[in-house]
């Protein structure tokens, strides 16, 4: 059986009507869905058995007639009926089929009840049953087309009351809008009425406007003006809304209720909102149209002032040259014109002039032209223009101006430049005149110069063109009058481009002039093409013999002292190569080591030794510069930058250009002016404190610090950026305890720069070993204190208990002296000891030994074989 309900589905699949057989029978169902399907066409038949899948079924088919066989003691009849008949997604016809046997009438009246259209009683006949079931399928076609129609019209009476309603809303938003404009234009015709009064109105009306106006107040600000109604308060229930005059805001509009509505609805409708927006609107064209007035009237004004101020001889004639208007300069010299006509006023004629172009002008030409009045024996610069007035008609405005003193300039300059042009053909260097950029005038040598034949060839030439494309930015300031670097009133050089695209190098000397009342450059060239040949050869010579000299220091070994550093250690000796190296580069340089080291005795080396020798050297102590004033003291002021500025005042690069800045101790310098200095060091520029024009450094960057300078990096206390620029080559210099063979040198070196002169006192051997044992914390300045104390007192005395304590070998010295009472035998003793140090110290090495010693090698080895150690 239900691979025949499978069949009938798919058979009745493509039909509309959905017909639903329930039976608790599966042969009265499939007896009766069959029968059915005979008879009804255009339907699908579903069948289910009576029960809950019955309601499933009807629940996802939705039919459009259930058909239900019930039987004698089927008590689910009528369940099934308020089943089928509840469900509010479809409206259901259903026959109930009631078996020959009969079911309770009661269940039959209690099916009618709730909803059962056709009963039919005893054995099924198919031919009424197929006849109800095309009645029940029509009938519902007809409830359901009523139906649509209801909704169809429903939504269409909906749609024309919604219109009718927004119809009604906008017609009394309108009247309002049009009472609030009617009382605006009123506002602004009445006479004498003015912007202030009309602001002030448009306060009142908008108040009165409002839904409460009883309980409404309005202000109106525009500009520094506040226009507002007598009520006026300020309470949280605004609406406001801005004027725009010209695009741009101008003021606003607001509206308070000074409480809020009794309806307890927003304060504000929509219509409020909107009539607001459009009287602020209107606000805003009536104050264009005010300050339209106004600037007219103003103009009006004003080209009456010009007129009578203007020197000019201005007059208007009309189509019948009568002269309707001439200005106080024009009735200075013809009087009034009385209404006489143009002719008979300037030239006392009875007829219009001979070769007269009023006519012209009246057909709405515009005529220029100069004219000599003979009468006044002057030469004025006329213009004949057409003015349309108010009626239609065409006059003519004529404009006279005074060309007699242009005239007579004009003569002289043209004298000028006759006289410009005869100097410089016979000058022998090259000579052109340039103005906006283009040649003027230029004379043989100059048109030689660039291997052309005559000056023609070049006039009217950019003369940027005539010059490399390198130099051509260069050359383009040199000609331009406006330019004011002093730079370019001394001697420029660049390269030019000759006709045959031949290159040679030019030397300019420039001169700004006056030429037809604007400026232009007058400028001598000279071709120097064989004395920068020449330059160059020297140059690269000097910086070859430059190289070789650095290049032979560097290989000299073994340095007792390097300038004023004295030391021939091999710490030092590395130190030393470090600053020939620095010295031939233009590297910057950072110089490590602890306080007393000679951090910057190098840094005077370096300087001493590079290309920048004759340029300063600037020693900057940055601990000692306050933040505050670290960007005037770098960078320097002018007057009147800051409080206290009284004078201008260079900085450090400023002073360093062209040479060496020490930058010594950097690690105290702050972060913002490392950011300052950063930018100086990338491109050499830098602006002074006050000034808005930047300026120009060529120098280099030395730095020095006690400090570990990458980690003040890490901390943050350094700029990674910055420390990068200023150390591209590290040099360390190594304390006095790591170099102590150099001990005797130096104090050598401090007695005879502190001695007097012949006078060079000795230190006694077991002072000098007190000296060799100490590892001198303060470095060299320490031990320079130290020579110059003894040099002041003549003895050792102040020398700390921690200097002075003794030995091992002071002891075994000390025994040693009380045991031998030989003074020569305690002397060698002595001796063989300091040997032995001093070999020990330089690993047996005999030339070191000896110069630690400050003796001879031969008399070191002299002395060894002396004392048994050889």
């Amino acid at each position: 059986m239900a691979a025949f309900f499978r069949r009938i589905d798919f058979v009745a699949g493509v039909f509309m009507d959905k017909i639903l057989v329930v039976s608790s029978s599966d042969e009265d169902l499939v007896l009766l869905s069959r029968e059915l399907e005979k008879r009804i066409k255009g339907g699908k038949i579903y069948g289910t058995p009576l029960g809950v899948e019955a309601l499933r079924k009807a629940g996802v088919v939705l039919p459009d007639v259930i058909v239900l066989w019930a039987v004698k003691g089927d008590s689910r009849v009528q369940e099934i009926v308020e089943k089928f008949k509840s469900d509010p997604r479809t409206h259901t016809s259903l026959i109930l089929l009631c078996h020959s046997d009969g079911i309770p009438s009661e269940t039959v009246s209690r099916a009618v009840e709730f909803g059962v259209d056709v009963v039919l009683h005893g054995p099924p006949e198919m031919d009424h049953l197929a006849s109800q079931v095309r009645g029940m399928l029509r009938l519902k076609g007809s409830l359901d087309r009523l139906r649509e129609e209801c909704d169809s019209l429903k939504k269409e009476i909906d749609e024309k009351t919604r219109t009718l309603k927004e119809r009604t809303e906008d017609l009394a938003k309108r009247l309002k809008e049009l009472d609030c404009f009617y009382g605006l234009a009123e506002l602004r015709e009445r006479p004498g009425m003015t912007l202030e009064g009309v602001l002030q109105g448009v306060a009142d009306l908008v108040a009165s406007a409002c839904r409460h106006p009883e309980i409404t107040c309005a202000r109106v600000l525009l500009g520094y003006q506040e226009f507002k109604t007598s009520n006026f308060k300020e309470t949280p229930w605004k609406l406001s809304c801005d004027i725009n005059v010209q695009g741009e805001w101008a003021g606003t509009l607001e509206v308070y209720y000074l409480e809020p509505p009794e309806d307890g609805q927003s304060p504000f409708l929509k219509e409020e909102e909107s009539l607001l927006t459009a009287i602020a609107e209107r606000l805003g064209r009536i104050a264009e149209r005010v300050q339209a007035e106004e600037s007219l009237r103003l103009e009006s004004e004003n080209l009456i002032n010009i007129l009578r101020s203007m020197e000019d001889w201005v007059y208007k004639v009309n189509a019948q040259y009568e002269v309707e208007y001439a200005n106080p300069a024009l009735q200075r010299e013809f009087g009034p014109p009385n209404g006489r006509k143009c002719f008979e006023y300037f030239h006392g004629r009875k007829a219009p002039c001979s070769g007269c172009k009023a006519r012209m002008v009246f057909r709405g030409e515009t005529v220029r032209r100069e004219f000599y009045f003979q009468k006044k024996q002057k030469t004025f610069d006329v213009l004949d223009t057409p003015i349309i007035n108010s009626d239609g008609s065409i006059s003519k405005l004529s404009i006279f101006r005074d060309l007699t003193a242009i005239t007579l300039a004009q003569k002289a300059l043209e004298e000028r430049e006759l006289l410009y042009r005869s100097v410089t053909e016979s000058a022998a260097d090259g000579a052109v005149m340039v103005q906006d950029g283009k040649i003027l005038f230029a004379n043989h040598a100059f048109v030689m110069m660039f291997g052309y034949e005559n000056p023609a060839e070049v006039a009217g030439r950019e003369v940027v063109h005539l010059f490399d494309p390198d130099f051509r930015e260069l050359f383009r300031r040199v000609f331009d009058p406006s330019e004011e670097d002093s730079t370019l009133e001394n001697l420029v050089r660049g390269v030019g481009i000759a006709r045959d695209q031949r290159k040679f190098w030019v030397s300019i000397n420039r001169r700004v002039i006056r030429l037809k009342s604007k400026p232009a450059i007058l400028a001598t060239m000279r071709d120097i093409t064989e004395d920068m040949i020449q330059e160059e050869s020297v140059q690269e010579v000097a910086e070859h013999l430059l190289k070789e000299n650095i290049k032979l220091r560097s290989s000299i070994k073994e340095r007792y002292r390097f300038g004023d550093i004295v030391g021939k250690s091999r710490p030092m000796q590395e130190v030393y190569e470090l600053i020939l190296k620095a010295a031939g580069s233009m590297a910057n340089v950072i110089i490590l080591g602890e306080s007393g080291t000679g951090k910057e005795l190098v840094a005077r080396a370096i300087h001493a030794m590079s290309a920048r020798a004759d340029k300063a050297f600037v020693p900057v102590n940055c601990g000692a510069i306050p933040e505050a004033l670290a960007e005037s003291e770098f960078f320097g002021h002018r007057k009147g930058a800051f409080t206290g500025a009284h004078i201008d005042k260079t900085g450090y690069l400023d002073t360093a250009d062209g040479g060496t800045l020490f930058l010594d101790e950097v690690g105290e310098l702050g972060l913002n002016i490392q950011v300052k200095l950063l930018r100086a060091l990338e491109n050499g520029e830098y602006t002074p404190v006050g000034d808005a024009r930047p300026k120009k450094s060529d120098l280099r960057i030395i730095s020095a610090t006690n400090r570990d300078f990458q980690g003040l990096v890490g901390r943050g206390l350094i700029r990674e950026d910055f420390y990068y620029r200023i150390s591209v080559i590290p040099i360390r210099l190594p304390p006095l305890r790591e170099r102590k063979e150099d001990i005797p040198l130096l104090v050598e070196h401090f007695l005879r720069m502190y001695g007097k002169e012949n006078l060079v006192r000795a230190i006694p051997g077991k002072v000098t070993e007190i000296l060799y044992n100490y590892d001198w914390p303060g470095n060299v300045r320490e031990l320079q204190s130290v020579v110059q104390r003894y040099l002041a007192v003549g003895n050792f005395d102040f020398l700390s208990p921690e200097m002075r304590r003794d030995s091992k070998e002071d002891q075994i010295e000390l025994e040693e002296a009380q045991k031998v009472r030989d003074l020569r035998k305690a002397r060698e003793n002595f001796e063989k000891r300091m040997i032995l140090a001093a070999l020990n110290q330089n690993r047996w090495h005999r030339g070191k030994a000896a110069a630690a010693l400050n003796i001879d090698p031969k008399t070191l080895y002299t002395k060894m074989k002396k004392t048994g150690i050889l």
